[in-house]
């Protein structure tokens, strides 16, 4: 379709057009920002999470290890902990005053109590 000299700009259906595109494209925007505030903020939780479980782990090994089952919360997360003696495959018992002991930790908070956060790790204890 020819234009005359005389008509200049958009027409209606350009207009339209183009308004279509972007508010498609707006949306689209919109959605990957939400996208990242929530990945973020699961994120912080997940590292909150972490410092719970480690600040639990550093707590119970500040105390003499023995078999145990304890659980927690500290600031909206809920953290469950085991201390069992931790054996290997060997079958021959070392004669130390010492043994290891597996302590894990789990933490959990919200609904996210599908997905906790487990850490574990080794510590020396006396044999008891």
């Amino acid at each position: 379709m020819k234009r005359s000299k005389r008509q200049q700009g958009f027409s209606l259906l350009e207009v339209l057009v183009a308004m279509i595109i972007a508010a498609l494209t707006l949306g689209v925007i919109l959605n990957l920002f939400s996208s990242a505030s929530k990945s973020a903020t699961i994120n912080s939780d997940y590292r909150s999470a972490i410092q719970v479980a480690e600040s639990t782990i550093e707590q119970l090994a500040s105390n003499p290890l023995r078999s145990s089952e304890l659980e927690g919360s500290e600031s909206g997360y809920r953290w469950r902990a085991s201390i069992t003696p931790w054996e290997t495959a060997d079958t021959q018992p070392l004669r130390s005053p010492f043994v290891l002991y597996e302590v894990e930790v789990r933490v959990s908070w919200g609904n996210r109590q599908d997905y906790p956060v487990t850490l574990k790790t080794l510590r020396m204890g006396a044999r008891s």
